[in-house]
């Protein structure tokens, strides 16, 4: 039954050239012969054939390039697929979950009233057109839940929005306005440990905008505000933490043109607010006052106005905190 010479390489001894393919050339007869003979009580039928033994060799006597080969194909390989499959049915849930409740409203003409009021989680699309008309457009937004997102766009006279959003999650607030005399009023509230951003756009003249985000609960972090408006006379509010204080908070406003003012008001740690006033006669001072405040630890404070008679008026109270101020053609 097996090969009379050590060389273990002639086909016709074995009767089949596939065994030559797997049979080892380094192993001689009589490795082969105490091998075969230790198989004996194998318990499955031809379990002594030459290829069976062949075959229960090579496994047991396998290289270390052989070993990594069948544990990457064999063990690691599924793993990975497991995973990557729970992944991508992880995020098909997240993204489902995210977008439970959809409005999309799209109004166009004069005198337009939307009204959105959603709970769980949210997304309302909104477009309001005014068009030659005189008449303002209004929209009244009210989202309580989490992963709310909120995105409106009006054009025209007189319009306004007006969003109250109350957080479980973050929540995502998005506006443009371009016209005359438009305003936007926001209110982002935490009631956990979530953060909130707002993005407003009012392109015209004698616009508004006033921002509330109010942390309910101690150490929210990453909220943000970002308002540009293009134009005179435009007026930028923004109030972020509260007395139980709010951490990494940012606040910027860039406004274009002349006689504009902006309000802040940052409590908390670590806040960051920049404004960048390009244009004459514009201001920067305090909600409730004519001084701008950043209160607590380690926040900090950049102003730049460029062109004549502006005026920055701001007050910084706690630990750290760090104020830059400059004004005119530089």
């Amino acid at each position: 039954m097996f090969p009379t010479d050590d060389s273990c390489t002639r086909p016709a001894q074995w009767g089949s050239g596939r065994l030559t393919r797997i049979y080892p050339p380094q192993l001689t007869r009589q490795r082969w012969v105490t091998y075969a003979q230790q198989s004996d009580n194998a318990r499955w039928p031809g379990a002594n054939h030459p290829t069976q033994m062949l075959l229960r060799y090579r496994k047991a006597h396998r290289t270390p390039t052989e070993f990594t080969l069948q544990f990457i194909f064999f063990f690691l390989l599924p793993q990975i697929v497991k995973k990557l499959f729970l992944s991508l049915a992880a995020a098909c849930a997240i993204t489902t979950a995210f977008a439970q409740n959809q409005a999309t409203l799209d109004q166009s003409g004069t005198s337009q009233q939307a009204t959105i009021k959603q709970a769980g989680q949210n997304q309302a699309l909104v477009t309001q057109n005014n068009g030659t008309g005189t008449g303002g457009n209004n929209l009244t937004s009210s989202q309580t839940g989490s992963y709310n997102y909120l995105q409106s766009t009006q054009s025209g006279t007189t319009n306004s929005a007006d969003y109250k959003q109350n957080l479980q999650g973050s929540s995502y607030a998005i506006s443009t306005q371009t016209g005359t005399s438009n305003k936007i009023t926001s209110e982002q509230a935490s009631v956990t440990r979530s953060s909130a951003a707002a993005y407003f756009t009012q392109t015209g003249t004698s616009n508004e905008a006033t921002l509330s985000q109010v942390d309910n609960v101690d150490g929210q972090g990453g909220t943000v505000a970002t308002f540009k408006q293009t134009g005179n006379k435009n007026v930028a509010s923004i109030k972020q933490g509260d007395a139980k204080t709010g951490d990494a908070n940012t606040a910027t406003i860039t406004q274009n043109g002349d006689s504009n003012t902006a309000k802040l008001e940052q409590v908390g740690v670590l806040n960051n607010a920049t404004f960048s006033q390009v244009g004459n006669s514009n201001v920067i001072k305090g909600l409730s006052g004519d001084v701008a405040l950043q209160s607590g630890t380690s926040n900090s404070l950049m102003i730049s106005q460029t062109s004549n008679f502006n005026t920055a008026s701001v007050g910084q109270t706690g630990t750290g905190n760090m104020g830059t101020i400059t004004q005119g053609n530089q």
